[in-house]
């Protein structure tokens, strides 16, 4: 076993990682929480990524491992749909689906159109899909309706 130490997680290439540096003691297993973020030259390019990644101690000693990150579009990550928009009807099913396989603490989502408006904040676990009724605005509805109707 080795002494308590204190270790830092870095990258050279590629990506910034915000850790905190960490101390260990002797024998201590630890979850860290980091935040990997792609530079704009990476940015571009869509799909898996792999990167070296630097964890070193106090006493300069250097070991290096090696992660993927997926790059994906918002547009591909979540998709907002509204059902039920007609003019018998009073309410819209407003659905807000997670399509990757990752938890969002906090989703703030505001949607304004002619007929309905929706502002919600709320958590969305991975693949969850959340509903949301909303009213409609009736006569907007029908003034649009009756536009394409001849």
């Amino acid at each position: 076993m080795g002494d308590d130490d204190t270790f830092q997680i870095y990258s050279l290439v590629g990506v910034d990682i915000k850790a905190d540096k960490v101390f260990i003691k002797n024998g201590e297993v630890v979850s860290l929480k980091t935040e990997v973020i792609p530079n704009k030259a990476v940015v571009p390019k869509k799909g898996p990524f792999i990167f070296e990644y630097k964890i070193k101690n106090s006493k300069n000693e250097i070991q290096t491992e090696q992660m993927t990150i997926t790059i994906t579009e918002l547009k591909d990550v979540i998709s907002i749909t509204a059902l039920n928009i007609n003019p018998k009807s009073e309410k819209a099913i407003i659905t807000v689906a997670n399509n990757i396989n990752l938890d969002f603490p906090e989703i703030k989502t505001k949607v304004d159109t002619a007929f309905f408006s929706l502002e919600k904040t709320f958590p969305l676990k991975a693949m969850e899909k959340k509903e949301f009724e909303v009213p409609l605005d009736l006569e907007k509805l029908k003034t649009a309706l009756q536009g394409l109707i001849y």
